[in-house]
């Protein structure tokens, strides 16, 4: 800003961007305010998930890139379970966050911003102002498989293998793949099948045992949301086991 007279000038200038000024004149005076803009505080532009543990928020503006926000001026509402912003870095006009968790298929966010002793600010040094917003996840979206197996039925059960059939509701999947558990032994992954397969017969049975199973399609190393659960146990060996 550059203010120049030939009588006296009072300037204000104000948190909230306000100017006031006042001229103590009895004749002719000259005032010149130049550089207003200067004053406005950032304005957040957009939040969008650029990697499925990454959030950019971009101003309409340079921001000081050495006042770096805490991470606890940041509250991650996240349907996935409980988030945290573990990261922040400023770099022209971008706040960078980094969570602790990624997202995944099928999800929603929304974040929070309540300034603290290290604001995000202007490069001439204006405070940007508190935020509640949704989070734009449409470009990780894309990393996911569009639709998930799902109304997974078991058939057909021997004393070593049970049928799966499952409907298909994914179109751009890489993979389907398929999980196991037993009442003692957790879930892990027994069979990664091609996309678009329906069924599966799993051979690995014991006899007489409780087994458990759930399918999921796979893009390319993300993944859908897990069909629904369900369960058989395998018939008893025969007298020659």
């Amino acid at each position: 800003m550059k203010i120049t007279g030939d009588n006296k000038t009072n300037v204000l200038l104000t948190y909230d961007n306000l100017v006031s000024l006042s001229i103590n004149d009895d004749s002719k005076s000259t005032v010149e305010l130049d550089g207003i803009y200067d004053l406005v505080q950032p304005l957040l532009l957009t939040a969008i998930m650029t990697a499925v543990n990454e959030i950019t928020l971009t101003y309409d503006s340079a921001l000081d890139e050495t006042s770096i926000p805490d991470l606890i001026d940041f509250v991650c509402d996240y349907s996935g379970g409980a988030m945290e912003v573990s990261g922040v870095v400023v770099s022209g006009s971008t706040v960078v966050l980094t969570t602790d968790i990624p997202v995944t298929y099928n999800t929603t966010l929304s974040l929070a911003y309540i300034p603290g002793s290290s604001p995000i600010k202007s490069a001439s040094g204006v405070n940007a102002s508190a935020f509640s917003e949704a989070v734009d996840l449409s470009i990780v979206a894309e990393l996911f498989p569009n639709g998930n197996s799902d109304d997974l039925i078991l058939s057909d059960v021997t004393s070593s293998s049970i049928r799966l059939d499952w409907i298909n509701g994914s179109t751009d999947e890489t993979a389907i793949s398929i999980e196991r558990k037993t009442d003692i032994v957790e879930w892990a992954e027994i069979k990664t099948l091609a996309a678009g397969t329906k069924y599966y017969i799993d051979d690995t049975c014991d006899s007489s045992t409780n087994y458990y199973y759930r399918v999921r399609a796979e893009k390319t190393g993300y993944y859908s949301d897990y069909s629904n659960q369900e369960n058989e146990t395998t018939l008893a060996s025969g007298p020659d086991g």
